[in-house]
């Protein structure tokens, strides 16, 4: 199984047929980038951030790459960055309690739910 990102692709089907191999059964490619399931967990982002009611309407759909947004809001809010791509991963699971249960649950982070189907059907989530 490989998760990836879409990054600048068109399509889902360009990155799968890039990365296709004889061992990989199933590919996820999350829109744009992972980083965009961090946006949709408006709980987990909420407390790293230390507000409320956070909201990122479309965050598998931002302008530029949801990494980049992640740094928009943060100095936005006067708060410190998000730092590189896998520590801010770890605190996001670790000690801010990112779900992707939580991301999917967002109307517009498509992808997302679907590796949560995915795995739901298999019988493990």
């Amino acid at each position: 199984m490989v998760l990836t990102d879409l990054e600048d692709e068109d399509s889902v089907d360009t990155v799968k047929e890039r990365i296709s191999n004889a061992r990989i059964d199933i590919t996820f490619v999350a829109v744009k980038a992972l980083e965009g399931w961090f946006l949709a967990d408006s709980n987990a982002i909420g407390k790293w951030l230390g507000v409320h009611n956070f909201d990122e309407p479309q965050p598998e759909q931002t302008p530029n790459k949801p990494w980049d947004r992640l740094k928009e809001i943060s100095n936005g809010l006067g708060k410190r960055g998000p730092g590189n791509k896998t520590a801010f991963a770890k605190k996001m699971v670790k000690h801010y309690g990112f779900s992707i249960r939580q991301a999917a649950s967002h109307p517009q982070c498509p992808s997302a739910k679907e590796i949560v189907s995915y795995f739901t059907k298999q019988g493990r989530v």
